[in-house]
């Protein structure tokens, strides 16, 4: 009998039944590859419209610090011209609770962002939001003050330039150096990031100390 026949058709089938198999498998390969990339493409969409979102609640969180801590000097300068000192015109309780709320949504919305100098320049607007708040003399209130509108510029100018990234999927989270210290003609550093000289000792009102409306150059 001759078996030839037979054997020819069942390594025809063995043959074909591998085939059938590896293309299966490396089917499925490509579909859990294809699911992989789609899941991380949504997963990234979402980062980055979490991330846009936060930018502008960031925004917003710091425009509402500055525009605080400017109604807290008005209404302490306000107080100062019935003749009490610096620290017995205190502007009432309710007035610093609410910069010390807003402090504190500034310091939760920063936690979220992802941009490293994003969070450092909202860092140095929050410390001299604190020194605003604890501001001896009228003086040292309106330097705090200036430097608030100061970094609050350059966090615009940041975050502005994080949104442009985001939307045309270049991100580089912590670049831009916004913070550099520019040299005077005289040598000295002339800066936001320079501190004011505090005042340790209370003073009397001074009105002719008005807080600027915008940044130094």
């Amino acid at each position: 009998m001759d078996i030839f026949p037979v054997v020819t058709l069942f390594l025809g089938y063995g043959a074909s039944y591998i085939t059938e198999l590896l293309r299966d498998r490396h089917a499925t390969k490509r579909e859990r590859e294809a699911r992989a990339a789609s899941q991380q493409e949504r997963s990234f969409e979402r980062h980055v419209t979490f991330q846009a979102k936060t930018m502008l609640e960031m925004q917003e969180a710091a425009l509402n610090l500055v525009q605080l801590g400017t109604e807290l000097i008005i209404q302490w300068n306000s107080r100062c011209s019935t003749g009490d000192n610096w620290l017995g015109a205190r502007p009432r309780d309710d007035l610093f609770n609410r910069n010390l709320l807003a402090r504190a949504r500034s310091e939760m919305i920063a936690a979220r962002v992802d941009d490293a100098t994003v969070r450092r320049i909202i860092e140095e607007l929050q410390k001299h939001a604190d020194g605003l708040l604890g501001s001896k003399s009228s003086e040292e209130a309106a330097k705090e003050l200036t430097f608030m509108f100061a970094y609050s510029g350059k966090l615009n100018e940041r975050i502005g330039e994080v949104l442009r990234q985001l939307n045309t999927d270049e991100i580089t989270f912590g670049g831009g150096d916004y913070l550099a210290a520019t040299k005077t003609a005289e040598g000295k550093v002339s800066s936001p990031l320079q501190d004011p000289e505090s005042n340790s000792q209370e003073q009397s009102c001074d009105l002719s100390t008005a807080p600027t409306s915008g940044a130094p150059a």
